[in-house]
């Protein structure tokens, strides 16, 4: 079988690793717990349990209920114990005896709807028969788990088989865990359900349309999915083909089996042929089997990891998660595929037994499994861990949701190179706004031009269809993604911040003066990327709801926080608003008088080589972000010694290609990228420039990694030509954010003046060319650093009167000379830093005198 191996770029984790272990139910000689189940509904985790008040067996030998606990943080924290289905404690016999194993789903298209499978009565697995059968329970909640209800189905589920002319059910029931719900199959009010049922005549899978209120056997009455299988569980491949993963009976390995449809709807179809896996333990128990929408660390491709959970050994001990890789969908197209192929990642190195999981809303894998055998009982402490992809793959994997989008699901399906349309590049936003009629158009485009850095600025619309008369970049926007993660972020073109988070008005509260009038959630631009949320997916034509049903034809920027969807909606007057939205609701919001919408025109930008063609709105060009490198001047700095080399330095929101470095003309120019030692506090002592672009996958500039760039040898033919422009294009995130040693600002950065206090506080040094015609990192003498600029923090006493960098490859050094200290006292005239003359006595902070530099203390 032809495998495709896809190559891509270096990544970034993107979930946190191993949380540490909990004992959600501890057995003890008291209580005894067995056969968990987990599901997420909607972000909080349920945790399910057997309580058995006989320690030695299944349904048949005691009195059993299920309970659950829950929890709202991935699992960090849980609550007490609930009871999902109780037994009578009157009861002798029949269905209300006792209830255990259960199987368990959320149906997705309302997180209300919960149902349990589970197995009831007094009559266990193996003394069921024909006319006295282990009985079938059924549970529904439609109100999110405060209540359930229970009813006694063995008759619907063992009448599925009655017209069967091989296959003679005398005893079933649902495989406990989880049960499958499909993401891609719904021919009515719910998206079908799948479970697996262990029976005499070996594993059977059922399918449900209507959320378990009726079930059919997939493939007919008289299939057998696994004949010598025992309790198994089911998972969708992503062509909506239906893989099987069932306990071997009396034997080692696990089988695997796939259904293909050749009719979704009418569930038409066929089942392959079993293939053994050889994994797990001999004494083999009930397990799970989960794929994980995934990215290889080292490539930014879209795939699966299969991941199956079960036992290992000789006994039930070292409970592990086996994971294989699914690059493309001839890797899932025949049973065989899943036989080989698996790597172990042991959970579990004591005793240990049956297990499920369950992916949470951070994407790590949500593990609920039995470990610590009691030798006076056979029962379990029921435990969980929240593991994340990389750590169960040894970092060579992470999870993505690249593939919830449809047009990435396609591209995995036929085999094409799922590439991402918009990462790495420029693009200008066009809010689309209509009136409540839905007429009179009109457009505002998302600019940064008036852009405040204080915490609460509203980030800048503009009314404006023409272009402007200049190259502006304010109007330009850098759609970025963290390497190996599908995290979206928008970063303005001009260097200066993200969209970000901040205060605004929020016109749902029609008071103004009422709490929550003003909330957090206002894009604005800030000059330090704090993650506060992001940018998940674009997204065309989705449905409003349902008091607002209208349909945005166009794309929309969706946002993702703690779980929550959240679209930016823009009035009327051209505030931006942020809501929690799992559609576009409020749109438009007559009643309040306020017009939002959440269609953005997303245009991408085209790049020119003539600075001055700047394009129009329907066609727009840039030409690349600006960096003016400088170098010593011919007549005034040691050629011979320090060479022709240009330097600049740079910090800015979003990745950038070294390579693409061209000058006005369309030259194209070598950059090396330096990084120095952390500071040194020791007067003397040198601090070491370092060459890293080596280290730059592709070199390609991580956003926010302040570096020294250096260009060289180029000696200039006219002595003023000692400044060049070299433009550079934003790219693909390759690399990590790296620290380098040096301090750097999105934007113009102002320093407060607590920071810049030299009496008190670090110096700073920033890159420079003063009246000696030298290249040096100069005391910065007042507190504005221009844009996009990184500097050195020097954290030495003021006492220190010079600092060495060795600057370049014949370790030529320049110097930083601090400032000396002095007296306030004293008959030379002194100036301030403008040159202005200080009468009387100087106050705290940096003079001149007899041309040096000097402090006030």
């Amino acid at each position: 079988m032809k495998k495709i191996l896809l190559i891509t770029l270096a990544a970034l984790t993107f979930a946190c690793g191993v949380k540490a272990k909990t004992t959600l139910f501890d057995s003890n000689y008291k209580s005894y717990y067995r056969i968990p189940a987990i599901l997420n509904q909607g972000g909080k985790l349920w945790a399910f349990t057997d309580d058995r008040t006989n320690a030695n067996g299944d349904i048949g030998t005691g009195k059993i209920k299920i309970i659950a606990k829950t929890s709202t943080d991935n699992g960090s924290t849980w609550s007490s114990s609930t009871t999902i289905a109780n037994y009578k404690s009157s009861a002798t016999s029949g269905f209300d005896y006792a209830h255990g194993d259960a199987a368990v789903v959320c149906d997705r298209g309302n997180s209300n709807n919960m149902l349990m499978m589970c197995a009831s009565g007094n009559i266990g697995y193996p003394s069921s028969t024909a006319s006295a059968p282990i009985r079938v329970g059924k549970y529904i909640s439609t109100d999110g788990g405060s209540k359930w209800t229970g009813t006694d189905v063995t008759d619907k589920i063992y009448g599925i088989w009655s017209s069967s002319t091989t296959n003679s059910i005398e005893k079933l029931f649902f495989s406990s865990g989880r049960i499958c719900q499909s993401a891609i199959i719904n021919t009515g009010s719910y998206y079908r359900l799948y479970a697996a049922l262990c029976s005499n005549v070996g594993s059977l899978v059922v399918y449900s349309d209507d959320f378990g209120e009726t079930w059919n056997a997939l493939g007919g009455v008289n299939a057998l999915p696994v004949p010598k299988g025992d309790e198994a569980k089911i998972e969708e491949l992503p062509n909506g083909n239906i893989l099987i993963s069932s306990r071997t009976r009396n034997g080692s390995g696990r089988y695997f089996n796939i259904y293909t449809y050749t009719d979704k709807e009418q569930a038409v179809g066929s089942w392959g042929t079993v293939t053994t896996a050889s994994i797990g333990s001999t004494d083999d128990t009930n397990g799970e089997i989960l794929l994980v929408p995934a990215m290889a660390k080292d490539s930014n491709k879209p795939m699966y990891i299969a991941l199956q959970s079960v036992p290992t050994g000789s006994t039930r001990a070292n409970v592990s998660i086996y994971w294989k890789p699914i690059n493309s969908i001839s890797d899932i197209d025949s049973p065989n595929d899943f036989a080989s192929g698996w790597t172990q990642y042991k959970v579990s190195s004591t005793t240990s037994a049956y297990s499920t999981m369950t992916l949470d809303n951070s994407g790590n894998v949500a593990f609920i499994y039995e470990e610590k055998y009691l030798s006076y009982g056979a029962c379990y402490d029921i435990k969980f861990q929240s593991l994340s992809l990389e750590t169960i793959t040894t970092d060579e994997y992470t999870y993505t949701t690249a593939l919830d989008e449809a047009s990435h699901r396609t591209a995995f399906l036929d085999g094409s190179t799922i590439q991402d349309p918009w990462v790495g590049k420029v693009v200008t936003l066009t809010a689309k706004l209509v009136d409540s009629s839905n007429n009179n158009t009109k457009y505002f485009y998302l600019h940064s031009a008036d852009m405040d850095l204080k915490d609460g600025a509203e980030l800048s619309l503009k009314v404006e269809e023409t272009k402007p008369t200049t190259l502006d970049y304010s109007y330009y926007w850098v759609i970025s993604q963290d390497p190996g993660t599908q995290t979206y972020y928008l970063s303005s073109y001009k260097g200066d911040g993200y969209i970000g988070k901040g205060y605004g008005r929020d016109y749902s509260v029609t008071d103004e003066t009422a709490e929550g009038a003003y909330k957090e959630r206002i894009p604005v631009c800030t000059d330090d990327y704090q993650k506060e949320f992001d940018i998940t997916g674009f997204v065309k034509k989705e449905t409003q709801s349902a008091d607002a049903a209208v349909e945005v034809d166009g794309y929309a920027i969706k946002f993702s926080n703690d779980g929550n969807l959240r679209y930016v909606a823009v009035s009327e007057n051209g505030a931006i608003n942020w809501f929690d939205h799992t559609t576009k609701g409020d749109y438009p919001d007559k009643n309040l008088g306020i017009l939002w919408t959440t269609d953005f025109d997303i245009k991408v930008v085209g790049e020119t080589k003539t600075v001055d063609n700047y394009g129009s709105w329907e066609n727009p060009t840039h030409f690349g972000f600006p960096v003016k490198m400088t170098r010593s001047d011919n007549d005034k700095a040691d050629i011979t010694k320090e060479g022709y080399y240009y330097y600049a330095t740079l910090k800015l929101p979003f990745a950038v290609d070294l390579t693409s470095a061209v000058d006005a003309n369309g030259t194209k120019y070598d950059l090396t990228v330096l990084k120095c030692d952390e500071p040194k506090n020791t007067v003397g002592e040198e601090v070491i420039l370092s060459d890293i672009t080596s280290t730059l996958k592709d070199k390609t500039l991580p956003r926010e990694t302040p570096v020294i760039l250096r260009m060289g040898n180029q000696k200039s033919a006219a002595s003023n030509d000692t400044q060049i422009t070299l433009y550079l294009q934003p790219a693909l995130a390759q690399n990590i954010i790296t620290t380098t040693g040096l301090k750097g600002s999105l934007g113009k950065k102002k320093f407060t003046d607590a920071e810049y206090d030299p009496t008190k506080n670090a110096n700073f040094f920033i890159l420079g060319k003063k009246t000696d015609g030298r290249v040096k990192f100069y005391y910065m003498s007042n507190q504005v650093l221009a844009a996009n600029k990184a500097y050195y923090v020097y954290n030495g006493t003021t006492s220190a009167k010079s600092l060495v960098f060795r600057f370049d490859d014949d370790n030529i050094s320049t110097g930083i000379s601090l400032p000396e200290t002095i007296e306030t006292s004293g008959d030379a005239v002194i100036y301030d830093l403008s040159g202005r003359r200080v009468e009387g006595t100087a106050k705290k902070g940096v003079y001149i005198r007899n041309g040096k530099k000097y402090i006030v203390k």
